[in-house]
């Protein structure tokens, strides 16, 4: 999965306790060696013209699974369960790991609530080999599911009264996104570069940071790996706006040189599909491709390049509608 994640990335890249501070202004301390972090807005995407009903398409999926199960228990009974629903309550889920093969045995996690943590913490006493300790003013619950796997969790609260679930598959995680919550700024180790990344509420719907590629992506053959090779880290943004759906897409290069390459292939690949579409204008795949790119935009700062694309709301919608089809 998280593989498709990447390569996705680079496809488009191709095609074109108490708180010290507000939650506005909290940004999260990733632990030195993390290879990515993503960030799904969950609040914003419920109220989008475009993306509301896409999740509620998911949410009455999501929901005729469990009730398909024998015993399954009811959407009622799960937010009866957990003293909230989880559908309406959380507000954005945060998701770094430092390990591609395994990412859960290096995952860190911020599941943004609203003002309640319902069952939770009572509900985490039921854990495999559970046990609990003081962090300063925060209490660290921690499980052991299996011999070789554990996980430990804590409550953070912002002086706004909202909640934030902080989940770790490392303790020294979990302490060190607490300090970074209450606005501690722990220094990097020499050689290392701090990695940060933001909390602030009306941002885009979904950021993805990448700071180290695969390396089964790095490896491979074609253009993914090859732009890999000289990408040194990658920040995507998706948001929505005046019924498009807007993509940026940021690649950071080794030199001046690289990124100057960069640009050029996004520019010779929109002229390809032009020229495919002008070769072949029944040909349907160029046909949506040369629509999907009619607004890029392309440029170059530095070892820096910046790639945006405006794309139509309605097109967005229709394509992750068939989607959901194929996989159902």
């Amino acid at each position: 999965m998280l593989r498709r994640v990447f390569l996705a990335a680079a496809t488009l890249t191709c095609l074109c306790p108490h708180g010290a501070t507000q939650a506005e202004d909290l940004k999260l301390s990733l632990p030195a060696d993390a290879k990515f972090v993503v960030r799904l807005d969950l609040a914003a995407l419920r109220q989008s013209k475009i993306g509301g009903p896409l999740f509620e398409q998911a949410k009455a999926q999501a929901l005729d699974k469990m009730a398909d199960k024998q015993d399954g228990p009811t959407p009622e009974q799960i937010a009866e369960i957990i003293g909230f629903d989880p559908f309406e309550e959380v507000q954005s889920v945060v998701v770094a790991a430092s390990d591609y093969e395994e990412p859960e045995q290096a995952l860190v996690a911020v599941i943004q609530l609203r003002q309640t943590t319902g069952n939770l913490e009572g509900l985490m006493l039921a854990l495999p080999n559970y046990s609990s300790s003081e962090y300063g003013q925060y209490m660290i619950h921690s499980a052991r599911p299996d011999d070789d796997q554990q996980a430990h969790a804590a409550i953070y609260k912002s002086d706004d009264g909202n909640y934030a679930l902080v989940v770790g598959a490392k303790r020294e995680a979990v302490q060190r996104l607490l300090d970074s919550l209450d606005g501690k700024t722990p220094a990097p180790s020499p050689g290392e570069t701090a990695k940060w990344t933001s909390l602030a509420t009306g941002g885009p719907i979904l950021a993805l940071q990448v700071f180290d590629f695969p390396p089964d992506v790095i490896e491979e053959e074609g253009p993914p790996a090859n732009i890999a090779k000289i990408v040194s880290t990658l920040a995507l943004q998706v948001a929505e706006a005046d019924d498009n759906v807007n993509i940026r897409m940021q690649l950071a290069s080794h030199t001046d040189q690289q990124a100057e390459q960069l640009k050029q292939m996004a520019q010779g690949l929109v002229a390809m599909v032009n020229l495919a579409v002008a070769s072949d204008p029944e040909d349907q795949d160029a046909r949506l491709a040369q629509r999907l790119l009619q607004g890029v935009a392309v440029e170059r700062s530095g070892a820096t390049v910046d790639v945006s694309l405006a794309l139509p709301g309605e097109e967005v919608s229709q394509l992750i509608n068939e989607q959901i089809k194929k996989n159902n």
